[in-house]
């Protein structure tokens, strides 16, 4: 080759969400799976659908941006796709809670699309872990926690298993912390004999 061509290679697909909420908004979801079917074995897939959902948030709270992108809708197209969990869970830990009810509507908890991916992607339902502990605490995060160890280790996953150790280690604490806290608590307010 000729020694002024450069390689490019992209690490980011910085316009490929945008390419799609346009294709969204304009024509519908039909045509948003056609065109990501083209990128569909793109390792820049997963990112691009998480930026998808950053951008339809964006819409939809500030009104700028792509006119007629609503998260309900991106919610709906990201479904039929293979990188779904990803982006959801992706969106929600960088998002403020404030904003989880648009990206978690009625049906579609964290809980339940943590259980969906837990045996075919135990490292994306291990995500979802922070995002339980934020909507429902730590009680519940432990219960959740131990089923995704349990499955990381019948899978043979044991990176995994030693981070969701960490994890657990750390939401017993917070539960063990949240228990002593209340029973002191109640110990302040009980009557005296």
């Amino acid at each position: 080759g000729s020694p002024w061509v450069a390689r490019v290679q992209a690490r980011t697909q910085p316009v490929l969400h945008l390419i799609l909420g346009h294709v969204l908004a304009r024509h519908g979801q039909e045509e948003a799976l056609k065109s990501a079917s083209l990128c569909a074995d793109s390792p820049l897939l997963p990112y691009s659908a998480e930026l998808l959902l950053f951008l339809a948030l964006d819409c939809e709270t500030s009104g700028k941006a792509i006119q007629g992108l609503h998260v309900s809708h991106a919610l709906s197209f990201l479904r039929h796709t293979q990188v779904f969990h990803e982006a959801v869970v992706g969106c929600a830990r960088k998002v403020e809670v404030k904003y989880w009810p648009l990206l978690f509507p009625s049906g579609s908890d964290p809980i339940r699309l943590m259980s969906e991916c837990l045996q075919s992607k135990p490292h994306v339902s291990a995500r979802f872990l922070s995002v339980v502990q934020g909507y429902r605490g730590p009680r519940d995060t432990l219960a959740l926690g131990e089923k995704a160890l349990g499955e990381c280790l019948a899978q043979g996953n044991y990176a995994l298993c030693e981070q969701l150790s960490g994890f657990l280690s750390r939401a017993h604490e917070a539960v063990t912390t949240e228990h002593e806290e209340a029973a002191q608590a109640s110990w302040f307010t009980s009557d005296p004999p």
